[in-house]
């Protein structure tokens, strides 16, 4: 049994079965090579592995010769660079993006079998290879053969919003390409078949219309590339380790910090189709949040003007992936009003399912108003989560607030910080425009109550720590909603807070003239700064933490309303607790 293993392909060469798959090797995956001997047994695997790049969607074609093609790409990481548009400002990704792919391309390996042995020969002219297929835009790749030739067949981003099909082959020395007139919505490569000379694609728009195209392959003159000896090493299943977490008793039962993102696109939505980087498909994207990104939950949220199909492709791969106390995948959606001429600009809000629950529109006229979509959801079996609120172009609404249902509110996302005006990661340094008195302490200010998630956006950015008694759908959406939440940029640390007894999110109910914030805080980035933050201002409290990371503070409860914690570390990145809220008596 092989675990961590995904997407196989199996040739028949020299009656043995040839198998390769990825492979999750807790950094990154690799591509796998292996004879099947029996049912369950792989005889003497071997790895074909590129140092910080992830592998993925091998393909096996075998005729007289055996070949591999594959996908390599290298997730975003922190300092990485990039513009939505040519005319936009640079923008420096501060943290790690777990569902994206940069630097895309393929590679061609050849396959021998000799002795009931593999052996692994790699393309000799990759320069040449690379130029032909336009190396950080490819997509999805396949091969096939016809009248002893070998055609390679992939995507590439049109920079637009689809990818377009592309054949490549060797001729005379040199590859050769074909631009086929056929696109495609999503990064699968197109469904093809060969007969008499044409070669037949098929593939899918976004109104999942199917388009037919023929090439004919005739007047293609092709010839093998050269390969050379690749040092490929026989590997062992090694099982994954898991790091050990930070917990506490809390109240006669134990919690843990798990970390997740609530805010993610797969490229469903057009917004997440980039030139300089590939967002990953809906059933990828979940993956990649496991496994990738390391992450403990995830929500989906793509857009809600999403067709039917699509609908029915988040729900199936967020069931898919969600698996008690291995990682948490949620159903949803974001509902997204702004810039429409017929409706009110209520704002962005992510939709969140404890179980399951249906997709509302604003585009079809079904429900264009905030108070509208409250009506169909349900405190306990949803939440509705905000996002960006003093974004210059989408802002957010502060004048409706239902408590039930946004029990939290975005405060980090890679446009930046939207706590307050002019505060850390300002949005306004990072090419974007704000609002000014439409941020989350302006919320605040409002008596509203939530608490503070980070999420990622478009690239990935940004991730929210939670405190839940375990890892299962139940126990990570009570503990969102009862606001027990981190929002970090990205940076993971085990971070309590306390007033008195009360934990992060919690309500007080006080008499007392003081009041003790108190709390931990580990990390392996050194902490620059440690803020206490009330709706009085801001307490710099960084010397009261003791050699054992524990930190203490008396303050005044005076006209106190809320409080809550923010962290800055060394390197930039920054966490924040979700307020406690008082209660004067």
């Amino acid at each position: 049994m092989i675990y961590n293993a995904f997407s196989p392909s199996l040739v028949l060469s020299k009656n043995q079965i040839i198998i390769a798959y990825e492979y999750w090797n807790g950094n990154n995956y690799k591509i796998r090579l292996s004879l099947l001997t029996s049912k369950e047994n792989f005889k003497n695997p071997i790895e074909i592995d590129f140092n910080n790049y992830n592998c993925n969607r091998p393909k096996l074609i075998c005729k007289d010769k055996t070949f591999l093609v594959f996908e390599k790409s290298r997730s975003l990481q922190s300092n990485d660079t990039w513009r939505a548009d040519p005319n936009d400002e640079l923008i420096t990704i501060p943290s790690f993006g777990h569902g994206w792919r940069i630097k895309s391309g393929i590679n061609l390996f050849e396959i021998e079998l000799n002795d009931n042995a593999l052996n692994v020969y790699e393309l000799s002219n990759k320069n040449d290879f690379d130029s032909v297929i336009k190396t950080e835009d490819a997509g999805e790749c396949n091969a096939f053969f016809y009248n002893d030739n070998l055609y390679l067949l992939f995507l590439e981003y049109d920079g637009l919003i689809t990818y377009k099909c592309i054949l490549i082959y060797f001729n005379k020395n040199k590859w050769e390409r074909i631009d086929l007139n056929i696109t495609t919505r999503d990064r699968k490569c197109p469904a093809f078949y060969v007969k008499n000379d044409l070669l037949i694609t098929m593939t899918e728009d976004e109104n999942h219309m199917y388009k037919i195209e023929k090439t004919n392959l005739s007047n293609i003159k092709c010839s093998f590339p050269e390969f050379k000896k690749y040092s490929a090493e026989k590997k062992q299943n090694i099982p994954i380790d898991k790091k050990e977490r930070e917990l506490f008793d809390f109240n006669g039962y134990i919690l843990n910090l798990y970390w997740g993102d609530l805010h993610m696109h797969s490229n469903i939505s057009l917004c997440s189709r980039n030139k300089f980087f590939h967002c990953t498909n809906v059933e990828e994207k979940h993956k990649f949040s496991r496994y990738v990104g390391k992450l403990d939950f995830c929500l989906l949220t793509d857009h809600e003007n999403m067709s039917d199909v699509d609908w029915a492709r988040t729900k199936k791969s967020a069931n898919f992936w969600n698996y008690d106390n291995k990682f948490v995948s949620f159903l949803g959606f974001e509902w997204t009003s702004s810039c429409l001429e017929k409706y009110h600009n209520y704002g962005h809000y992510n939709v969140l399912y404890k179980k399951d629950g249906k997709l509302y529109r604003i585009h079809d006229g079904s429900c264009f108003d905030i108070k509208q979509l409250w009506s169909h959801l349900k405190s306990k079996n949803a939440m509705t989560i905000p996002h960006h609120p003093s974004d210059g172009i989408h802002p957010l609404d502060l004048n409706y607030f239902n408590e039930k249902l946004v029990r939290l509110i975005e405060i980090f996302q890679v446009r930046g910080a939207y706590e307050k005006d002019n505060g850390v990661f300002n949005p306004n340094d990072l090419g974007r425009t704000t609002v000014k008195g439409n941020s989350i302490t302006d919320a605040l200010f409002r008596d509203y109550r939530f608490g503070f998630t980070a999420g990622g956006e478009h690239e990935g950015v940004g991730i929210t720590g939670v405190y839940a008694k375990e890892l299962t759908r139940k126990a990570i959406f009570e503990a969102l909603y009862n606001r027990r939440t981190i929002a970090s940029s990205g940076w993971r640390l085990f971070f309590t807070f306390f007033v008195n007894d009360t934990f992060i999110g919690g309500e007080l109910y006080n008499s007392e003239e003081f009041l003790n914030v108190s709390g931990k805080i580990i990390s392996e980035q050194k902490i620059n700064s440690l803020w206490c933050v009330t709706n009085k201002g801001e307490i710099n409290i960084t010397a009261s933490i003791n050699e054992e990371d524990n930190y203490n503070y008396e303050i005044s409860s005076e006209d106190l309303k809320w409080v809550y914690m923010r962290a800055e570390c060394i390197d930039k990145n920054v966490a924040w607790t979700s307020p406690i809220f008082i209660n004067q008596k």
